[in-house]
């Protein structure tokens, strides 16, 4: 049983020490790995004082090991800790250690650190490896930083480095982020022309690029692409194109994308409905919204305040005023506070209803 390997490990290891046998630095080591792969990051601490306190000296896989437990469990700071703590030790962090203290600050959306991090492992001499500037180029995706996530990639190709699917894929959510929709394109087809083929999450952020940006052409067609690559859509896929559809007052197009989905035996998410009933909303087809708020159910989604809000925005396009209060009645029966949208939209289905 996977989940119980840590558990097993440390067992071991407790063994060990009620044995003429004592635990060495390679024991810790992979007992502290083991503790990492299920995020037990605290115990892979407890391992490294207990190591220091058994006087056997951790070296750098023992310090990387519990900085990725860390990094694993979104503890950037204590990653960024351990890493001090390896310098006061006179230990040489390895590639593996800087990995793990970048990938940290990606969680924790530090993306300066990341980069500094980055920049500080020539003074180790130490050369940044593809999973260095991948975790580096993730950080800044996750801030929208996408002219540091550029230049970094820039920067793997002059350091000889071949970008991988992660390092493109983040690169393109950057852009998505910023809405540079042209440079996620551009992205997207240099992919293509490399030994690093688009995947579903490089397509999903180049899609969600083109629809904040109202491209919704473009969208469509991303999709037709990915099929014709043999990359099956998500529910990811599908409900960016379909935002993007509703951003350009597509509401035919959403709701055909939304059959698609169900011929293509792919389970909608909230995100699908909620772009489908805006959708409807803008085309003021408030009857076909309330219908798919209903059929949520259907496949076992629980509506959100935005599907709620979608919905009550619907029916205030074509002033139904009752059925906007009884959307707002409905939403306290399911325990779901409406926010601004909701409130405004249902006075505003009142104001059109004569309803002061």
């Amino acid at each position: 049983e996977k989940g119980a390997e840590w558990q097993r490990a440390l067992a071991l290891l407790d063994t060990m020490g009620r044995t003429s046998v004592k635990p060495d630095v390679f024991s810790y080591n992979a007992t502290i790995s083991a503790c990492g792969k299920r995020v037990e990051w605290q115990r892979a601490i407890a391992l490294l004082i207990t190591m220091e306190e058994a006087v056997i000296e951790p070296d750098a896989v023992s310090y990387s090991a519990v900085m990725s437990a860390c990094e694993k469990g979104a503890e950037w700071q204590r990653s960024l800790l351990l890493l001090a703590a390896m310098d006061r030790a006179v230990i040489k962090p390895n590639v593996v250690s800087f990995s793990a203290a970048i990938s940290a600050c990606e969680k924790g959306v530090e993306w300066e650190r990341a980069l500094a991090l980055l920049s500080n492992m020539s003074v180790v001499v130490l050369k940044p490896d593809v999973f260095n500037y991948s975790a580096a180029v993730s950080a800044c995706a996750k801030d929208a930083q996408w002219r540091w996530a550029l230049a970094l990639l820039a920067a793997m190709g002059h350091a000889v480095i071949e970008p991988n699917a992660v390092s493109y894929s983040a690169a393109i959510s950057a852009c998505e982020k910023g809405a540079e929709w042209q440079r996620a394109l551009a992205l997207l087809d240099t992919m293509g022309r490399t030994s690093v083929k688009p995947d579903v999450f490089s397509y999903n952020a180049t899609i969600s690029a083109c629809g904040k940006r109202v491209e919704w052409q473009r969208a469509i067609a991303l999709l037709i692409t990915m099929e014709e690559a043999v990359i099956e859509p998500d529910a990811v896929s599908y409900s960016a194109v379909m935002s993007a559809c509703e951003k350009g007052a597509e509401w035919q197009r959403s709701l055909l994308l939304l059959a698609a989905m169900d011929r293509a035996v792919i389970k909608p998410n909230v995100v699908s409905f909620s772009a489908a009933i805006s959708a409807c909303e803008k085309g003021v087809e408030w009857e076909r919204a309330l219908a798919l708020l209903s059929n949520m159910s259907v496949v076992v989604l629980k509506p959100d305040v935005f599907n709620y809000s979608a919905a009550v925005s619907a029916c205030a396009k074509d002033a139904q005023w009752r059925w906007a209060l009884a959307l707002l009645a409905a939403m306290g029966h399911a325990v779901i506070e409406p926010n601004a949208v909701s409130y405004s939209a249902a006075i505003s289905a009142c104001e059109k209803g004569a309803e002061w």
